[in-house]
């Protein structure tokens, strides 16, 4: 079964973003983190800027579209 998120990546001045293709209720899924678990020293320099720290020591090379939500000092979204 394949979900809508209703995102998608669109290019933007820092390369992708990952904006919402239609107006949201709070609480709505927008996109789900999935990806391959290794040590920060495994990850390769390509997909670095796709890696989150999801535990000690324990990083998520980042596979689905949510890899390219921005950080924001005002974020209308939250991990």
């Amino acid at each position: 079964m394949s979900l809508n998120y209703y995102s998608k990546d669109k290019a933007c001045s820092y390369g992708k973003c990952l904006v919402v293709t239609k107006s949201l209720p709070s609480g709505t899924i927008v996109q789900k983190f999935k990806g391959k678990i290794s040590s920060l020293d495994k990850i390769p320099e390509s997909e670095m800027r796709y890696s989150i720290l999801i535990s000690k020591g324990n990083w998520m090379i980042v596979e689905t579209n949510s890899k390219y939500i921005n950080h924001s000092c005002n974020p209308n979204c939250i991990i």
